[in-house]
């Protein structure tokens, strides 16, 4: 889980960056989005990817419910597929919304793990009956 969330904070504060890849290029700062140049978008694609496999496998490591893999998996990899068809990262309005919008799929992830925690707790309450 934890490296699911390293490639999630790649993927956004890479998307983050290229508000200002310009600036950071004539200052001299070494962001992701100006160390990847043009390969940029294929470095946050491949970020998400990562986070979202690494969901599944963190999900299968600890036997979540079909609950989980609907929710947190498929939820997560809709949002980024969505986000990838809107993103333009040589508009800053762009990177803005799409940074912004990260704070969102933190909901995906919780929601299909507070799912799944609800679904197992009230099969093991019919299970003890």
């Amino acid at each position: 889980m934890l490296a699911s969330c390293w490639c999630w904070t790649m993927q956004y504060d890479t998307i983050y960056a290229c508000q200002d890849r310009k600036d950071d290029i004539k200052i001299g700062v070494h962001s992701t989005a100006v160390l990847f140049g043009t390969h940029v978008r294929p470095f946050i694609q491949a970020s998400a990817i990562g986070f979202v496999v690494l969901l599944v496998c963190a999900g299968i490591a600890n036997q979540q419910s079909p609950l989980y893999f609907l929710f947190s998996c498929a939820g997560t990899a809709f949002w980024f597929i969505r986000q990838f068809r809107d993103l333009d990262l040589d508009e800053p309005k762009s990177c803005w919304a799409a940074f912004k919008g990260n704070g969102k799929l933190g909901w995906f992830v919780w929601s299909g793990l507070i799912i799944d925690y609800i679904w197992k707790l009230q099969n093991l309450q019919v299970a003890l009956l």
